[in-house]
């Protein structure tokens, strides 16, 4: 019988799990690799939408959420964290950056941007779409400027 020190058991279960996770097949995430959406079309146009409609305290705007939204009248991001000083009326180009990527890396569908979880969990579900936490809902009407604009602009990058 031949005894292992704890370096040793810490070794061998490294090993046993490295040979167990080479062993099962590579699990593939349908939403890779992310689109290529413009930052610069969110900026202008997809992060007032974000603003009005998502980034509130009681919505995206906290971090106890999987998707957080920074905005300038609701959470703002630690000023040490984006290394600029916080201007009160408009946020800063890292804040700005993690809503964009906060959007771009997930739920978007790559062949049809209307069918996407993102945008689906935003239209009224007697619409189609998927009820949205607390029964949100952002559209109720699929000509709204705002869904447009939000499906074009994934459309854009697909």
């Amino acid at each position: 019988m031949v005894l292992l020190g704890r370096s040793g058991v810490i070794a061998l279960g490294l090993f046993v799990l490295g040979a167990a996770l080479a062993a099962c097949p590579a699990l593939e995430n349908p939403y890779l690799p992310y689109p290529d959406l413009s930052l610069s079309d969110y900026s202008g146009d997809i992060q007032p939408i974000v603003d009005r409609s998502c980034s509130s305290l009681g919505c995206h705007g906290d971090h106890n959420r999987r998707l957080t939204f920074y905005s300038v009248d609701f959470l703002r991001a630690d000023p040490l964290a984006v290394g600029d000083p916080l201007d009160p009326d408009a946020l800063t180009p890292r804040e700005e950056l993690w809503n964009y990527e906060g959007l771009r890396t997930r739920l978007v569908d790559e062949t049809d941007a209307a069918t996407s979880l993102l945008v689906l969990k935003c239209i009224d579900p007697e619409l189609g779409g998927i009820p949205h936490g607390d029964g949100i809902i952002v559209w109720d009407d699929l000509g709204d400027p705002d869904y447009e604009a939000f499906v074009g602009w994934i459309e854009e990058g697909l």
